[in-house]
């Protein structure tokens, strides 16, 4: 009984504050638990909640992953296509070509200006581009190729005679492998122009002959579905050129923007300076000249002449109405074999007017079949035209 009481006892004095020390004193010649067994055998506290906090935080990731909805990620997004395309690695530079909508002059044995444009749009996808066709509205013997370029400057290839096409040499065929292949992104829209590669002389160039573009058709293959032809085009600018042993490139006005009106004998009436760009044959000179006359009724213009560079050689100039017309220049004063200078001189009067004024220009440039303001030749050839927009060139503004 004494035993039994003294086991009940143990766990209430465990229970207590008293320090086990205490508790041995009391207990003697009872067998009993060694201190350090006593203290191992106790519930270990920390232990229980760190595996209780252990178990909560597991409940409560898989009560998140239950309740909650998993968070959706959307994709990577794709990167850009890759750059597979050798027009997708050109760099343009300075200066861009240019794209203007005029008639040019073909200069036998040279790289022309552009001759036609087109505009390419992919229809709805991106597009390699495979083919471009340039039919011409008729053979010219003088083009040996085709440069086809893009409004960078970035060149495709040259087209080359394409009689498998047309019998009648007017059909040229730029045909690109799948890896030469030219790019067009699906909201794209690029500018196609072309021009031509001229012989010279010796080769079969010859002068005088008229070039236009009649037709530009561009193939190009979908880069999703692999259909073909799936580009639309628009804007074909298809002028009318000529080609020649030498072209115009500057007319300027070779006096001062303004000068003093006054009456007299062989006054200076305007001054323009010619500059022309040749090839090994050729031999410019300009033959006529075509002057539209600024200037009040009460003014009045007589004794025209015509000089060149200076020279005490002079052709005279006809007046009718407000035109004076120098025809028939000699060689001697209209040569272009350097930058020319041409002065128009007259007598000078005025009736009556409170402020007179003169001025002379060369206003019409004409275009091949439209006779304009000059007339010149490249030594083989007559051209009543020149490539530049009107007014060509105006004088100085006597007042």
């Amino acid at each position: 009984m004494h035993t039994f009481l003294m086991l009940v006892t143990v766990p209430t004095l465990l229970a207590s504050s008293t320090p086990f020390a205490t508790i041995s004193s009391q207990l003697q010649g009872v067998s009993r638990t060694p201190q350090r067994e006593v203290v191992r055998s106790l519930p270990d506290v920390s232990s229980r909640r760190s595996r209780r906090l252990q178990r909560r935080e597991v409940l409560e990731k898989q009560r998140a992953r239950t309740v909650r909805p998993g968070i959706v990620h959307s994709p990577t997004p794709l990167p850009e296509a890759e750059k597979r395309f050798p027009n997708q690695f050109y760099v343009p530079t300075n200066p861009l070509p240019t794209l203007d909508a005029t008639s040019h002059i073909f200069v036998l044995g040279e790289k022309a200006p552009v001759m036609a444009t087109i505009k390419v749009t992919p229809q709805d996808e991106p597009v390699a581009v495979r083919t471009v066709t340039v039919t011409l509205a008729a053979e010219v013997s003088s083009i040996t190729a085709i440069e086809v370029l893009d409004d960078v400057g970035f060149v495709l290839g040259k087209a080359t005679i394409d009689l498998a096409a047309s019998g009648a040499r007017d059909v040229f065929t730029l045909s690109l492998s799948p890896d030469n292949a030219y790019f067009i992104d699906r909201k794209d829209t690029v500018i196609f122009a072309v021009r031509p590669l001229l012989k010279e002389g010796d080769e079969g160039g010859a002068s005088g002959q008229t070039a236009q573009v009649e037709s530009l058709t561009v193939s190009a293959i979908g880069d999703w579905t692999n259909r073909t032809n799936a580009v639309s085009t628009s804007g074909p600018d298809f002028q009318v050129h000529e080609t020649a042993n030498a072209t115009i490139v500057s007319i300027t006005n070779a006096g001062a923007a303004k000068g003093t009106f006054s009456t007299g004998n062989q006054k200076t009436l305007g001054s323009f300076t010619v500059s022309a760009r040749k090839n090994r044959d050729a031999e410019p000179a300009i033959t006529a000249l075509s002057f539209s006359v600024s200037t009040p009724t009460e003014v009045s213009l007589s004794t025209l002449k015509l000089r060149g560079n200076d020279s005490a050689t002079t052709s005279d100039c006809t007046l009718s109405s407000f035109t004076i017309s120098c025809a028939s220049i000699p060689a001697e004063i209209g040569s272009l074999d350097a930058p020319r200078t041409f002065t128009l001189l007259g007598n000078v009067s005025v009736s009556s007017h409170p402020d007179p004024y003169l001025q002379i220009s060369l206003n019409t440039p004409g275009r091949p079949g439209s006779t304009g303001d000059i007339t010149w030749t490249d030594g083989d050839e007559s051209f009543t035209w020149v490539p530049f927009n009107p007014p060509i060139v105006e004088g100085t503004v006597w007042e």
